[in-house]
């Protein structure tokens, strides 16, 4: 139950957006997952300073996205506002992740 008394309008709000939640959701992972596939390419391949510190960072990472997708996003609202909350989730993972990738790269430069 999301809120009392609005199981009616929960379902029906389920129903006409819950093809648009698994959408984002899709087009985050895949974001996150293309960040990761270059962040493991470039560990393979390079001797990088502090790797050990990025991998974990990453990882941490991760492991909150499956928290969060286990415990909060199947209680979220299927509304605007559980949409909302899911993009700023996603996007704020998206961002770390990115920036941890952009300074393994410029680190890689300054290396070389």
């Amino acid at each position: 139950m999301l809120f009392p008394g609005s199981e009616e309008q929960a379902d029906k709000d389920l129903c006409s957006m819950s093809k648009e939640i698994k959408q984002l959701r899709y087009y985050y992972n895949m974001q996150m997952h293309d960040i990761l596939l270059q962040m493991e390419e470039l560990y393979a391949k390079e001797q990088i300073p502090g790797a050990a510190d990025f991998l974990r960072e990453t990882q941490a990472i991760v492991n909150e996205n499956i928290s969060f997708e286990k415990n909060i996003l199947p209680v979220l609202p299927c509304s605007d506002k559980g949409i909302y909350v899911m993009t700023q989730y996603y996007g704020t993972s998206v961002s770390s992740l990115q920036r941890m990738l952009d300074q393994v790269e410029e680190i890689i430069r300054e290396n070389n």
